[in-house]
């Protein structure tokens, strides 16, 4: 009787986190919805043939001073709230197209993702958005902006992301190609190479996200995370802090020299249907570190590895995919776990101060935990991802793979 009351508590308490996660989820999406920019007029930008003195109300000059503008900072200050800035392909930086501020609603579109590119030279960071601005960011190339938070992008308002390609960013401390500090949503876009030093290790600012910090609300959807990296701190891909959903979404070689080779997560974090692939952390939580709520369904965690280093605790027991510290909680279902190092998951019960918890289901070679049922096996390309890419990112592994810093 004692036995099934247990189970009966586990399952309560699994459903309870999902409930709470869920809840989250459609609070933010309402939020996101209902932050939409009204329609407004369109200011064309050509960084070839415009000029600022110029209206921008057409994409090639007419007559007077009917024609594109020159620069991205022009264009944004012209526009009207709810209106449109167009970029025509070219390669855009300097004082004019970097450290943009924008306090108003607006969407800001590239002719093409490739095509369009923002380049903050490794000198200044791309855009501000204020508090109460509602902004959308699409077909755009961000590459070497430079902050110390928030390398490309600083988020306090309201913005989305797609298809967007950020590569390159730096942050002296967290977020190398965004920190949010408002509502973010990321669809489509990929990020590649992108590095946060974490300050250097000093403690005060150890946040680090190779790619995005979150303090705020985040979706991320249908994108891509490679090669990113936290030299200090953790979170070599993204640092949540607040409220984070993942679907659908690669993951593959991040690195980190502290937690989280992937994901650090220390709040709430609902991931579905995404991959995990070759990701490093060299002290723990290969793919992923909680110490949070955390719920993972559907998703596959393959060649991750963490190493131990630098932290005695996690020597041998580091979770090559998750780590579970105590004070967290986690619902791991239907995912499929091959070849991470030391182990799949590592369930920390044995702090003084608090215990890890959980429930797993479809999954193997736990320590601290309990596999409630028989393992689950989700197709490895459902997303899409050839079979020859994870191939070269196990060999990459294997291969002694170093943290992938840019210089």
């Amino acid at each position: 009787m004692k036995k099934i009351l247990k189970q009966v508590t586990k399952y309560e308490k699994r459903i309870s986190v999902l409930l709470m996660v869920l809840s989250l989820a459609l609070i933010f999406n309402f939020c996101i919805n209902s932050a939409s920019a009204a329609s407004g007029d369109i200011i064309y930008v050509n960084g070839s043939s415009g000029n600022d003195s110029w209206d921008g109300l057409s994409a090639a000059w007419t007559s007077g001073t009917n024609g594109p503008k020159l620069s991205i900072k022009n264009a944004t200050g012209t526009v009207n709230s709810g209106g449109t800035v167009r970029i025509a392909d070219g390669n855009y930086n300097g004082i004019n197209n970097t450290k943009i501020n924008i306090n108003k609603n607006m969407a800001i579109i590239g002719q093409s993702q490739t095509g369009t590119v923002i380049n903050g030279t490794d000198s200044a960071w791309i855009f501000k958005i204020q508090p109460g601005a509602t902004v959308t960011i699409e077909n755009l190339t961000i590459t070497n902006g430079n902050a110390y938070n928030g390398g490309a992008i600083y988020n306090a308002g309201n913005l989305t992301v797609s298809e967007g390609r950020f590569t390159d960013n730096h942050a002296y401390v967290a977020g190398s190609a965004i920190y949010n500090h408002g509502t973010l949503a990321v669809v489509y876009s990929s990020f590649l190479n992108n590095d946060a030093d974490g300050g250097y290790g000093d403690p005060a600012y150890n946040f680090a996200a190779g790619a995005i910090y979150n303090d705020g609300n985040l979706t991320v959807t249908d994108s891509y995370f490679s090669e990113n990296c936290a030299m200090y701190g953790h979170g070599a891909a993204i640092h949540n802090n607040g409220v984070l959903i993942v679907t659908g979404t690669d993951f593959i070689g991040n690195s980190v020299y502290g937690l989280g080779g992937a994901i650090y997560n220390d709040n709430a974090l609902l991931m579905a249907n995404s991959n995990f692939i070759a990701n490093v952390a060299y002290a723990a939580g290969g793919a992923i570190y909680n110490i949070g709520t955390l719920a993972v369904t559907g998703s596959n965690f393959m060649g991750n590895v963490a190493y131990g280093a630098f932290y005695a605790p996690y020597i041998s027991t580091a979770g090559g995919a998750i780590y579970n510290d105590y004070g967290g909680t986690y619902t791991v279902d239907s995912c499929q776990f091959a070849g991470n190092i030391p182990q799949d998951i590592y369930n920390n019960t044995e702090a003084s101060s608090g215990y890890g918890s959980g429930v797993i289901t479809g999954s193997s070679d736990v320590q601290g935990a309990t596999v409630k049922a028989a393992n689950k096996t989700m197709p490895l390309q459902k997303t899409g991802m050839p079979l020859i890419g994870f191939i070269s990112a196990v060999l990459l592994v294997l291969g002694g793979s170093a943290v992938s810093k840019r210089r």
